[in-house]
């Protein structure tokens, strides 16, 4: 004791030095969520109730969050011709102040409605969200601006968001000279992802695939969210299927496979509830904390308002469900009764060694 006397009374001198090491390690929060598209039907609403109102009753969630991301479903544009498909959508660029004003930070454009009417709309529609102070990922005016990241910073952590799109038509995957979105092209996306997590503390990848309706995942799905995460990522967010898929742990982190709909214009029959994913992460990717909020999203009760049901048991239990669904050799996270999510203590899944068809 006598030895390390000197070391005590020169730390008690300086009260700060005590600590200098012991301090709290930054972390950061991200919420996420699903498919987002407030046109269509909705123009008589939003007209009379303003751009902000889709999000009153669920801002709350993605304001109190570090980061908030979701998938922004179709563009925000004044130009363009609509393409020959069953579904196009197009929206005011002034509806983009709703997002804006309920928090969002990067709103991934790489889905299969961002080309609708064409490259220069899509264009117009990224320079509209950059112009209200929020970022995107997933698109871009080649393929290499599109498989470039948006980079947050929070917390003194740089935190990186990776889009891509595995939807078709083809024609809208961006080209090394034609605008549009990322397709995850097995060399160029570990590449990106490698290069994001040389360059940044955090990298998180979002996915537009699988098949609408479709609660579990293809196989190339979890090949793919198993690649990323094999290369760097940290955290990945899937979309598109417009219903709830299921959580994964893997390699210690949370792979989310869709998380439904958020606040989008249709009445479809299955597309009722979801959840909004919050994350909390330090700057060597540890998961410190994560949780699902249960949201009901059916138009017929909440008219493009989707409404938070924290800790409700019916959609709880619907997202263990198909979260037991990804396979047999994987073992679901534990989600408990208040939403909150643990990694599972038991054997790493096996599936990564499945080839990869994409």
């Amino acid at each position: 004791m006598r030895k390390y006397l000197p070391i005590i009374l020169m730390l008690a001198a300086f009260p700060g030095a005590a600590d200098e090491t012991s301090e709290p390690p930054a972390v950061v929060r991200i919420v996420a969520v699903g498919d987002m598209m407030i046109g269509s039907w909705s123009g008589d609403l939003l007209h009379e109730h303003g751009s902000n109102y889709p999000f009153l009753r669920a801002a709350s969630y993605l304001q109190d969050a570090e980061i908030a991301t979701g998938n922004l479903e179709g563009p925000h544009c004044t130009v363009g011709t609509a393409e020959v498909k069953e579904y196009t959508y197009r929206m005011p660029p002034e509806l983009l102040d709703g997002y804006a004003w309920a928090g969002f930070d990067v709103l991934s454009v790489g889905n299969n409605h961002a080309m609708d009417f064409g490259p220069e709309c899509f264009l117009e529609n990224i320079a509209e969200i950059r112009k209200r102070g929020m970022e995107i990922c997933g698109g871009g005016r080649n393929v290499d601006e599109a498989n470039q990241p948006a980079v947050i910073e929070r917390n003194g952590l740089s935190v990186a968001f990776l889009g891509y799109s595995t939807t078709f038509p083809e024609e809208a995957w961006a080209g090394p000279d034609t605008a549009g979105t990322a397709f995850p092209e097995r060399g160029r996306l570990i590449r990106a992802v490698r290069s994001a997590a040389a360059e940044n503390d955090l990298v998180v990848v979002q996915f537009h695939w699988g098949a609408q309706g479709r609660s579990d995942p293809k196989d190339y799905q979890v090949a793919l969210a198993h690649l990323v995460i094999d290369h760097g990522a940290d955290l990945v967010i899937g979309h598109h299927a417009h219903v709830l898929l299921g959580v994964e742990a893997y390699k210690g982190k949370l792979i989310f496979y869709g998380l439904g709909n958020f606040t989008f214009a249709s009445f479809a029959e299955r597309a009722k509830t979801s959840v909004i994913a919050r994350v909390t992460l330090d700057r060597h990717g540890d998961l410190v904390r994560a949780e699902v909020i249960p949201i009901n999203v059916n138009n017929h009760e909440v008219e493009l308002q989707p409404v938070p049901l924290p800790g409700d048991p019916a959609i709880l239990s619907e997202l263990r469900e198909v979260s037991a669904l990804i396979g047999r050799e994987t073992t679901p996270p534990v989600i408990s009764d208040d939403g909150s999510i643990h990694l599972p203590r038991s054997r790493p899944s096996l599936r990564s060694s499945r080839p990869w068809p994409v």
